[in-house]
């Protein structure tokens, strides 16, 4: 008997729009929210975002797809304006300028003119601007020798800092207004000083001897916390450190805090901080508070066997985000130490959660096996995505799990059709997740790479391990493929493999194996380490881990899976490498990279 609905073409699950990063207005009524659909004539995703109206139960798109939203849309502390970033001047040349939307005219106006755009904001507590930052204006240097010479970097050399911004907002409205109101020889801008390419915002420092990653405004507006590291480079991210900028004194203080990770937030009174530390990729992070009076630290114990994250801290306590396997949770620590649980369902995924700072009002994403992520207000869902899935044959999603050779318990997310029969052996398609410490889930649509809803309409079933390393099972988990990798990984893999074959659901003369990045590297393992499998396809995957260290944008992930460096240690980077076993290499494999990879060159 043929099932009932219409086959997910590989195109039709691309287009399905996305949902995420849900804002709530200060009195609970507003909530601004992501959309991103794909653009098949410009061959790429795009944005737009939308307002749903809580009274009316409306929504309403604000930014079209073809006005260049580049997200980060905030609401200013009053509640009255809506701010996000649109890129302007063109795709290609273009740069990232504040705009902001008055909620009661829905009259939308460019507030900042800074030429090299802005990279990160923030409102000032106050609602009367923002505080922002943007490449140095020493970047012209460069600018000008890359004109003359041609585009080339010194490794180590070329690295430009950005720095610290304020724009009123009054200001940048009257630029606005009087670009408008005036000829282009009067307008505003064209009377003040032509080297001044950031007018009318103020630069509060000059460029330092680092780059600022991210902003954090306290409650009161006397203190800015800054997420710093060395460089722009994603191999000096793992340098992160602190600082405090005194908004009065305009002075700059490093907070010095061992292996801290960047997750930072202000306590409601402004007196303390709490922070995130994390000593190594491997293990779970720290949570700890810092008070700004006394200069101490004292650590939070949330008995959580997983990374925690400080999303919010509201005048109700600090909102905790942690993943459960393949759920997550938001739980609530409050003034007498307690977690007390706000979302935390079986077998469902929350996102985004977003308070009003009173703790009275909340937005957030939820997904699950049957649905694709729905938005929800105060409880209520507020969106209909999953009426896309109406009609069409949706794969059965189940997690199984399996013992590896060191007797570990691995889960993995089984996919098969509804009509399943479980006396009959089908075709195998195993796909591995990146990371390592991502996750696959048991969602419907979970995966744009690879279009598993058609692969099981096609006649075949898969397997998505979670294999050791995996985020959301825990420390001992996440570290468990320390000194270990591709030959535990592949343990992992092929023992679940075994497994569906006891089970009498796979001919084993018909298994391919996939994966990207981390599970491209894992795929390729399985090609040079086995001969079990009748195609691979390897995309974005490291084949010899020592190039790999030299070359990436981040070898200090190589140092510490492996536990040093190549030329102390070429034993583990001969051992954990694809090509060691090179000549063993009998199935037929597919390799898909990109030139320009930097994080897997």
């Amino acid at each position: 008997m043929k099932r009932k609905g219409r086959i997910f073409s590989i195109e039709e699950i691309i287009s399905i729009k996305g949902i995420g990063v849900p804002v709530i207005s200060k009195n609970g009524n507003k909530v601004a929210y992501q959309v991103t659909s794909t653009d098949w004539k410009e061959d790429c995703y795009v944005k737009e975002l939308w307002l749903y109206d809580v009274l009316s139960n409306k929504h309403e798109q604000i930014v079209g797809k073809h006005e260049d939203y580049m997200g980060s849309a905030k609401w200013s502390p009053d509640g009255k304006l809506l701010a996000m970033l649109l890129k302007t001047g063109g795709k290609k040349d273009g740069t990232n300028q504040i705009y902001v939307i008055d909620i009661d005219s829905m009259e939308k106006n460019q507030i900042s003119y800074h030429e090299k755009g802005v990279k990160d904001y923030i409102w000032s507590p106050d609602s009367k601007g923002f505080y922002y930052v943007s490449t140095s204006p020493n970047a012209k240097k460069k600018e000008e020798r890359d004109k003359k010479y041609g585009k080339f970097t010194y490794i180590d050399e070329d690295k430009t800092n950005n720095c610290l911004f304020y724009l009123e907002f009054k200001k940048g409205l009257e630029v606005t207004e009087s670009r408008y109101q005036l000829p282009k020889d009067l307008n505003i801008k064209s009377k003040k000083d032509k080297k001044n390419t950031y007018y009318p915002s103020v630069l509060l420092s000059e460029e330092k001897n680092f780059y600022m990653h991210q902003i954090i405004a306290s409650p009161d507006g006397s203190k800015l916390a800054l997420t710093v590291a060395p460089s722009p480079t994603m191999e000096d991210y793992d340098d992160l450190t602190l600082y405090l900028y005194d908004v009065k004194a305009k002075k700059f203080e490093e907070i010095k805090i061992e292996h801290f990770d960047g997750n930072v937030l202000f306590s409601p009174d402004s007196n303390k901080l709490c922070l995130s530390r994390q000593e190594s990729w491997l293990n779970n992070n720290e949570l700890v508070i810092y008070n700004l009076k006394t200069k101490k630290l004292s650590k939070i114990k949330t008995n959580i066997d997983e990374v925690v994250y400080i999303t919010q801290w509201t005048e109700e306590g600090m909102v905790l985000f942690n993943q459960d396997k393949t759920a997550s949770k938001y739980s609530l620590f409050n003034e007498n130490k307690e977690i007390v649980p706000i979302l935390c369902k079986a077998d469902i995924y929350y996102q985004g959660l977003n308070y009003t700072n009173d703790g009275k009002y909340m937005v957030y994403l939820e997904r699950d096996r049957k649905n694709l992520s729905e938005l929800y207000v105060n409880s209520r869902k507020v969106s209909n995505r999953s009426a896309a899935l109406k009609g069409r044959k949706i794969a059965e999603k189940k997690m199984i799990s399996w013992k590896n050779s060191d007797d570990f318990e691995i889960e993995g997310v089984l996919s098969t059709q509804k009509d399943f029969d479980e006396n009959k052996k089908y075709p195998l398609l195993v796909i591995i997740h990146g990371g390592p410490t991502g996750t696959s889930y048991p969602f419907a649509i979970s995966d744009r790479l690879y279009p598993i809803e058609t692969f099981v309409e096609q006649g075949f079933i898969t397997i998505e391990p979670n294999y050791r390393g995996s985020a959301g099972y825990g420390d001992k988990f996440r570290s468990s493929n320390f000194k270990n990798l591709g030959v535990g990984d592949y343990d992992d893999i092929i023992s679940g493999v075994d497994h569906l074959i006891d089970l009498g659901y796979v001919d084993k003369d018909k298994i391919g194996v996939m994966g990207w990045s981390q599970g491209g590297y894992i795929s390729a393992f399985c090609t040079t380490f086995s001969d079990r499998f009748k195609s691979i396809s390897v995309g974005a995957g490291i084949s010899n881990w020592e190039t790999y260290y030299y070359n990436t944008d981040i070898p200090k992930f190589t140092k510490e899976y492996l536990d040093d460096v190549p030329f102390k240690d070429k034993t583990i980077y001969e051992k954990t490498s694809p090509m060691t076993h090179i000549n063993n290499a009998k199935t037929p494999t597919l390799i898909q990279h990109g030139s320009a990879d930097a994080r897997v060159p």
